[in-house]
């Protein structure tokens, strides 16, 4: 199976030089954590990252929706507030295309992504990973469940470096009004806001519980506790 950074570079190629030929768009561009190359994957365990691909345009979506369609027959419209064609099987990898105007407050994560590809080390990007793996084993992560993002992920480490300092941070920040994890792309923008309170207090009592049983020592302990009293 190929690496999901060549099936995503080979989809955006083809989308230049064949799928879009003649068809007006702005710009195509990746999102997500394998445009970063922070993706968690587990071949023996058939877990594998989403690819995400976004096509901007002028203002009419459809004649790029139907490119699409023509393309990769087998898709379908995803439902939403967007126009997503999905993919179930592009080389293995499921896949959204993104077709989004210019204007679209969604072309964010095109930022992200450029802005993340920039200042990442190898260092932050398996810590970023390692850190996205215990948010998901505590059923914590993803903005869509009411937990922690993947470019909240990113920032958290971006900041705060270790996992352990990152935890802390994001525990300080979910629980005191005015602190927030601001967007380094959107100023002012809380990357926190999607985090539901039964979610962080889910994270504290199980990293609480982890910390006593010698798997994820914490900085803090009676810190962290003392900021729910």
């Amino acid at each position: 199976m190929k690496m999901p950074e060549t099936v995503l570079a080979e989809t955006i190629k083809s989308l230049r030089e064949k799928v879009l030929v003649g068809i007006p768009y702005v710009d195509i561009g990746s999102g997500g954590s394998v445009a970063t190359g922070t993706y968690v994957m587990d071949e023996e365990n058939h877990v594998y990252p989403d690819l995400d691909i976004f096509i901007v345009v002028d203002k009419d979506t459809k004649p790029v929706i139907n490119a699409l369609m023509k393309h990769y027959p087998a898709g379908h419209i995803k439902e939403g507030e967007l126009d997503i064609w999905y993919v179930n099987s592009n080389d293995g990898y499921e896949t959204d295309f993104v077709v989004i105007t210019k204007t679209n407050p969604k072309t964010q994560s095109l930022y992200h992504a450029k802005y993340y590809q920039e200042r990442l080390t190898p260092e932050m990007q398996e810590n970023i990973k390692n850190l996205k793996k215990l948010f998901q084993q505590l059923n914590v992560y993803g903005a869509e469940v009411g937990g922690v993002s993947g470019i909240a992920v990113n920032r958290l480490i971006e900041l705060y470096g270790t996992i352990d300092m990152a935890i802390q941070q994001l525990l300080i920040i979910t629980t005191i009004d005015d602190k927030i994890l601001e967007d380094p792309t959107l100023r002012g923008r809380n990357l926190a806001a999607c985090i539901q309170k039964h979610k962080s207090d889910s994270l504290l009592a199980s990293y609480i519980k982890s910390q006593k049983e010698g798997k994820y020592p914490i900085v803090d302990v009676k810190y962290l506790t003392s900021i729910y009293d």
